[in-house]
């Protein structure tokens, strides 16, 4: 019962009419054990979301329904798609690789065949932002060397290259004990200084995640190293200060 909502964007239809009879019998059994304990499960757990309620955006159905039967079948499409910031559409010729639900969205990773395989990129497309979707019906070529484990692994779904470096920053004593409790990486340490501030090192993704995530931050960071990330934080708060003036 907790799961059906957020596998409805995640399975094709087809997936979803097997489930149906177990998802339609949950319902029944919480039904028929109402004085139960086990029936008062469902109205004590939940799940939510990390942020503060914003809404998921709208996705038509039947666009989803022929990416994800493509993607079954290894087809390519043909996609009229409306990038942000853009006033019109552009058409590309996809192999659609994977569906990957982060947060609310819902991303379709595809290989961008437009030009040909040999200039194609790997790209992530807002599922709610696609126009038009024409099935082709032609067997395409899945890129040997493309992984989804791996895709994630590498940062990717934080909108970054997959690159790394290392962050070091000042952190307040209340941001360091939520990251002790939550590692950023790996490798992350946290030591105090003798002048009871604490400092912070982490290998991390280099991207447009991390980015957000240090502005949100506030005063309870001050990121030290690498130069260009700490000039782009100074820079961007300087900006903000310009905004809301001296007063």
């Amino acid at each position: 019962m907790l799961v059906e909502k957020s596998l409805q964007q995640l399975l094709p239809p087809a997936m979803q009419r097997h489930l149906q009879h177990n998802f339609e019998h949950s319902r029944q059994l919480l039904n028929t054990l109402k004085d139960d304990d086990n029936a008062q499960w469902f109205e004590k757990v939940a799940s939510v979301m990390p942020d503060i309620g914003f809404k998921p955006p709208s996705i038509d159905e039947s666009l989803l329904t022929d990416i994800q039967e493509a993607l079954l079948k290894d087809q390519t499409i043909v996609v009229s798609y409306l990038a942000a910031k853009n006033t019109t559409a552009t058409e590309y010729l996809l192999m659609p690789l994977a569906l990957v639900q982060r947060g609310h969205v819902l991303y379709v990773i595809a290989q961008d065949i437009t030009k040909g395989a040999n200039t194609a990129q790997i790209k992530r497309l807002a599922m709610h932002r696609f126009q038009t979707v024409t099935r082709i019906h032609e067997q395409g070529i899945r890129p040997l060397n493309f992984n989804l484990q791996q895709y994630l692994q590498d940062g990717a779904m934080q909108f970054g290259n997959g690159d790394k470096f290392a962050l070091k920053a000042k952190v307040t004593e209340e941001l360091a004990f939520i990251l002790n409790e939550s590692l950023m990486s790996d490798d992350m340490k946290i030591i105090q200084s003798e002048d009871e501030t604490y400092q912070l090192s982490a290998t991390v993704n280099n991207g447009w995640q991390l980015n957000w995530w240090l502005r949100g931050q506030g005063a309870n960071i001050e990121v030290l190293e690498p130069q260009e990330l700490r000039t782009r934080m100074r820079d961007n708060l300087r900006k903000t200060m310009e905004i809301y003036g001296p007063s």
